[in-house]
């Protein structure tokens, strides 16, 4: 591969990355909060081997982290120094998702003040929130690229966290996996914004 394509094609495989991260992120959750009304056989099953779920947990965690990769890598952030330390913000938001994803319940739950599992929504909301504004402010991506950082940041707001909090419980799961998806489009933002920089060898 000519090397002046090697930096584009590694940002593709984080959007890559990405997209795949938000289809298990919804695929993991919905499956996890639907048990109960799983067909007896397929219950059983999940329930004899909660490994399958909480790794793909996991790896859609990972698959978070390669779309803040690709944010950083594509200078989505603009190109002053401190802009993408605010990264760290959702990447902490991360950690606590996939560390959740292999502690029991109750570990879960007493581990820190707050449940690992809000923590990491909280965070990834406000980070991608305040990162997803300045995306839209310094116009390095453009097209409907630019306002999907600011998607992944706004729907928590807009939509979960209202229902959470006016039903007084957890929102439906096809609510919260509705939000991998939105991630999984961050991840089709990626994966253009590279391609479009990718030079073209006759």
């Amino acid at each position: 591969m000519h090397s002046s394509l090697k930096p584009a094609y590694g940002i593709q495989v984080l959007g890559k990355a990405c997209i795949m991260g938000g289809i298990l992120f919804a695929i993991s959750l919905i499956t996890m909060f639907s048990m109960p009304q799983l067909p007896m056989v397929l219950r059983e099953f999940f329930q004899r081997h909660d490994y399958l779920l909480r790794s793909l947990f996991f790896l859609s965690q990972m698959g978070f982290m390669a779309g803040l990769a690709g944010l950083l890598l594509t200078k989505a952030l603009g190109y002053k120094s401190v802009a993408p330390v605010l990264l760290l913000i959702p990447f902490l938001g991360q950690v606590c998702y996939a560390v959740s994803a292999w502690l029991s319940t109750q570990q879960v739950m007493t581990l820190l003040p707050l449940p690992l599992t809000q923590i990491g929504a909280l965070l990834n909301a406000i980070g991608m929130l305040i990162i997803g504004i300045i995306v839209v402010r310094v116009k390095v991506w453009q097209g409907w690229q630019r306002w999907i950082p600011l998607s992944v940041g706004l729907y928590p707001f807009l939509v979960m966290f209202p229902i959470l909090i006016l039903a007084g419980g957890r929102p439906p799961s096809t609510i919260i996996g509705a939000w991998g998806l939105i991630w999984a489009i961050l991840g089709l933002s990626i994966y253009s914004t590279a391609s479009k920089k990718t030079p073209v060898i006759a």
